[in-house]
C-alpha cells in the first residue's frame, strides 16, 4: 500500500493574481494590476528628472484600478494597495513614498501624505483559542474615510474603521485608532486630540505630541 503524505500548506504569501482571482477581479483588472506592481510601481519619483514618466504611469494605472481618481492627484514610488478594491481619492491628494493604502479606503480632496504612511481597513481574527491566529476566519474590512484637506505625517498608521475629519493634522507616528474631528490636531499612541486648529495656541505650547508629554512628565507631582 503507497504511503500518501498529507498536503502542506504553502507559508508564501498569496500573488496578486491569486487575490485577484479570489476576489473576482476581471482579467482586464488583472493586466493592470501586473503592469503597476511589475513596472509602474518601481518607476522614479521627483526629485528624479524623469520622474513624470513614472507619475503620470501610476496615475493612469491607479484610474483603471481604484474606484475614483480625481484630478491633479499624486502617487510616488513604490506604494501599495493590494488590489485596489473601492478604493477612492480625491483632487490634488497624494500618496506618498512607501505607503499602504488597503482596499475600502476614501480619500478626500486636498490630502497631504507623508511618507510610509500605512491605512489598514482589515485585521486578523483572534477570538478563538483552539486555533492558531494565522488560520482564523478575517473579520469583515471595516472601511476608512479621510476628509478633505488633511495632513497626514510621516509613518502615521490608521486603524479600520477610522473617519478623520475635514481639516485635520496627524502629527508623525501616531497611531490612529478612533475617529478624529474635524479641524482637530491629533498625535502620540494611541492618538489623541493635542487642540482644535480653529482655537488659538496658547502662549509657550507646542502642537508635538512628544514635547507635551514630556512637560506633563516634568510638572506632574511625585508620586
Amino acid at each position: 500500500m503507497t504511503h500518501v503524505e498529507p498536503a502542506r500548506q504553502s507559508t508564501a504569501g498569496p500573488s496578486v493574481t491569486s487575490l485577484a482571482r479570489r476576489h473576482a477581479v476581471r482579467p482586464r483588472q488583472i493586466f493592470f494590476l501586473a503592469l503597476y506592481y511589475g513596472l509602474a510601481k518601481y518607476l522614479p519619483s521627483p526629485p528624479s528628472p524623469v520622474a513624470w514618466i513614472g507619475q503620470w504611469m501610476r496615475v493612469w494605472l491607479a484610474r483603471k484600478i481604484f474606484r475614483q481618481v480625481g484630478s491633479g492627484v499624486r502617487i510616488s514610488r513604490n506604494v501599495d494597495f493590494g488590489i485596489g478594491t473601492n478604493i477612492e481619492i480625491g483632487d490634488n491628494s497624494a500618496l506618498a513614498l512607501n505607503c499602504w493604502v488597503s482596499p475600502d479606503t476614501k480619500i478626500g480632496n486636498d490630502v497631504m501624505m507623508a511618507r510610509d504612511v500605512i491605512i489598514l481597513s482589515a485585521t486578523h481574527g483572534i477570538d478563538r483559542l483552539d486555533m492558531p491566529m494565522r488560520v482564523q476566519p478575517i473579520p469583515p474590512r471595516r472601511p476608512i474615510t479621510i476628509g478633505n484637506d488633511v495632513w497626514i505625517g510621516t509613518r502615521v498608521i490608521i486603524l479600520p474603521g477610522v473617519t478623520v475629519g475635514d481639516h485635520a493634522v496627524i502629527g508623525a507616528g501616531s497611531v490612529v485608532t478612533k475617529d478624529v474631528p474635524d479641524y482637530a490636531i491629533v498625535g502620540g499612541n494611541p492618538a489623541r486630540v493635542i487642540r482644535d486648529r480653529r482655537q488659538a495656541r496658547p502662549p509657550g505650547r507646542t502642537d508635538n505630541p512628544h514635547e507635551e508629554t514630556m512637560r506633563n512628565q516634568q510638572t506632574s507631582p511625585p508620586e
